[in-house]
């Protein structure tokens, strides 16, 4: 890669950066709102710490779009030819995927299965195209990952899992068990 085309990515990473952190100043905003309105501190507003974050955040990606368009960066990946030939790079279809897998995982995986076995299959699809080609070995990482990930959050974390959940009573003790 030459630098013109690494300095447009630090301008494109810096719009991208720059719209992040303006949205978490106006959520940000709009949390310290109703503190203040109460009649509480700024201080012990919610929204202070991300507030104070995301400005630093802007200010960095700023400073990283003008470094990019001094150093010679453009948008002209923007233009439709540009685009096109991202698409069709190995990059392109790659970043493609991954998108598409996750859209797949959120939007069908997490409302049909349980968050165990949706996790599951994701973890086995991704590591299977791009880590690993053994199966047994791969749905082995994928099986411990996902109880493991799901016991800490679930479980240890007690925080609740999207998803379906999975009951199972035991036959003869009435015992039930529940895989979120």
């Amino acid at each position: 890669m030459d630098k013109s085309s690494l300095r447009s990515g630090d301008i494109a990473t810096g719009i991208v950066l720059t719209a992040g952190s303006v949205a978490v100043i106006i959520s940000s905003y709009k949390m310290t709102l109703p503190v203040l309105a109460q009649g509480h501190a700024f201080s012990s507003s919610p929204g202070l710490v991300p507030g104070i974050l995301a400005f630093f955040m802007l200010v960095m990606s700023i400073s990283l779009i003008c470094r990019g368009r001094c150093e010679g960066g453009s948008l002209r990946f923007l233009l439709p030819a540009g685009i096109w030939a991202g698409i069709r790079s190995v990059e392109g279809k790659n970043t493609l995927f991954i998108f598409g897998l996750i859209a797949f995982y959120i939007f069908a995986l997490l409302r049909a299965l349980p968050y165990c076995v949706a996790t599951f299959i994701f973890l086995y699809v991704f590591i299977l195209v791009y880590y690993e080609k053994r199966y047994l070995y791969v749905g082995l990482i994928a099986l411990v990952c996902s109880l493991l990930i799901t016991y800490s959050f679930g479980v240890l974390a007690e925080i609740p899992l999207p998803g379906k959940t999975l009951r199972f009573i035991l036959p003869g003790s009435g015992m039930t068990i529940t895989i979120p």
